[in-house]
């Protein structure tokens, strides 16, 4: 698989790694502050008419991030685009949403915890993978309104989608990708669940699969996916491919036809772990410029509102981080 890819997967981008045009990715560099307290990063405001301005006036982007004591932790950006240390989370491999806040995952251990306080658990899960190995580290994850969580574990680069209970029994999603540009999953309502899967031709696209019915089906507008996101109301989806940035309704954007996209990327632009508000009316993703040598840098927080004139940039702020596993908006 190429390095784009395997970088994309393990949250390497944000660490300037050489991205070479094939074979599997050997490492990684990474340039993970060692203090806990970084200073504020800089950043720009484009003034949007009809466009809430501050990023944390209704909500709060939280982001599960390297340099926290050594380690992963959570990050919060405040109103005026400053990153602060929430908490430390030692051996995070992913995050999602839930409906009281957030779920961390820790290999195949899962921890709840609230938006009203990220720092203390309110619950807990040990992940028995039904015919995978215990080890196998969950990296993608999500609650649905009815508290159901879906997870995505990988084991030699082989992902694994299956439906976690509370007392850590799975139940594996027959008909679920086997391979995918990047492991990804969010509920669209309670019983599809929106993934990515390899078409027959190689091609990323995205796909639903019915926990129900145990079917997958192709999406077939938009071709060469290699993010999305999906509100916490369901209603809207954000999808990043090599050269743009798509958001519209589930409707359109699994259509037939592919829609206009919101923004056009740059030649050397990459765009990765998205996230939108609870109506789908706010953007954020990780944005890179690759240089000549192949190398991503120049890594900022990119945040999007949609306005009355359509969608317009409304932050650009630097990250403090070495390495970005996840990334979630709360109310």
């Amino acid at each position: 698989m190429s390095r784009i890819r395997w970088a994309l997967q393990h949250g390497a981008v944000l660490a300037t790694v050489a991205l070479l045009n094939s074979g599997c990715a050997v490492g990684s560099a990474s340039t993970s502050p060692s203090s806990s307290s970084p200073a504020a990063p800089t950043s720009s405001f484009a003034a949007t008419p009809g466009a809430e301005q501050s990023p944390g006036a209704s909500g709060r982007l939280i982001a599960l991030a390297d340099g926290v004591d050594g380690g992963p932790g959570l990050w919060a950006l405040d109103s005026a685009s400053r990153w602060t240390v929430v908490a430390p989370t030692l051996g995070a491999t992913g995050m999602g949403r839930i409906a009281q806040g957030i779920v961390i995952a820790k290999g195949s251990e899962v921890d709840l915890r609230s938006a009203a306080d990220l720092t203390k658990s309110i619950g807990h899960v040990s992940v028995k993978w039904p015919s995978v190995s215990s080890g196998t580290p969950i990296v993608a994850l999500d609650g649905s309104a009815g508290g159901k969580i879906a997870i995505v574990g990988t084991d030699a680069d082989k992902p694994y989608y299956a439906l976690a209970e509370t007392d850590g029994t799975t139940t594996t999603l027959a008909g679920a990708p086997t391979q995918s540009f990047t492991p990804l999953v969010a509920w669209l309502d309670e019983t599809r669940l929106l993934v990515l899967s390899m078409d027959n031709l190689e091609q990323s696209r995205l796909a639903v699969l019915d926990s129900g019915s145990h079917q997958l089906n192709n999406a077939q507008a938009l071709l060469g996916v290699r993010w999305f996101a999906v509100s916490p109301d369901r209603g809207t989806i954000a999808v990043a491919t090599a050269s743009a940035i798509y958001v519209g309704s589930a409707a359109t954007i699994l259509g037939a036809s592919a829609p206009q996209p919101i923004i056009a990327l740059g030649a050397s632009e990459v765009v990765w772990d998205m996230t939108l508000n609870a109506t789908g009316s706010r953007l954020f993703t990780l944005s890179g410029t690759v240089g000549a040598d192949g190398t991503v840098g120049s890594i900022h927080e990119v945040g999007y509102a949609r306005g009355s004139g359509g969608w317009s940039k409304v932050l650009d702020a630097a990250v403090p981080f070495g390495r970005a596993i996840a990334q979630v908006y709360l109310p």
